[in-house]
């Protein structure tokens, strides 16, 4: 996915769908988007086109020795909540019942881009999580 960077706030309907920003439904190609894969991490959902999941995600969980307990780790984590999504041709994704309350998304959602995927956060958990970045990052110094 070509990042087009934005942060929006995004309302979740009643049947678990967002409408993704207009400017994030076109592929690199100039189509439309016709699917994600989505997967659970660190409180929030990761949305990847699919081509990105296979090179940033699975392909270099593939390299690892299956057997080490990282790897399954690893695999555990983030393969196994992954899911293939759809978008449908007015731009909305349902977002699966075990990923939204895993990621405590009720009725505003914030979605931003990171790189090469989207970021789905719950709005209050985002604003705390952000809070605590930037008071880290303070500390840090």
């Amino acid at each position: 996915m070509r990042t087009r960077r934005c942060q929006v706030t995004v309302k979740l309907d009643e049947k678990g769908r967002i409408a993704l920003p207009a400017r994030l439904r076109k592929d690199e190609d100039g189509g439309d988007v016709q699917g994600l894969v989505l997967t659970s991490y660190d409180g929030a959902i990761r949305a990847y086109s699919p081509e990105d999941f296979e090179r940033c995600v699975e392909g270099p969980i593939r390299e690892l020795d299956p057997f080490d307990p990282r790897s399954i780790e690893l695999q555990h984590a983030f393969l196994a909540c992954a899911e293939d999504c759809k978008v449908d041709s007015q731009g909305r994704m349902r977002i699966p019942e075990g990923l939204r309350e895993e990621a405590g998304l009720r009725r505003e959602v914030v979605l931003h881009t990171m790189l090469e995927f989207i970021e789905l956060w719950d709005a209050e958990r985002w604003q705390e999580r952000r809070r605590h970045v930037l008071a880290s990052r303070r500390t840090a110094r």
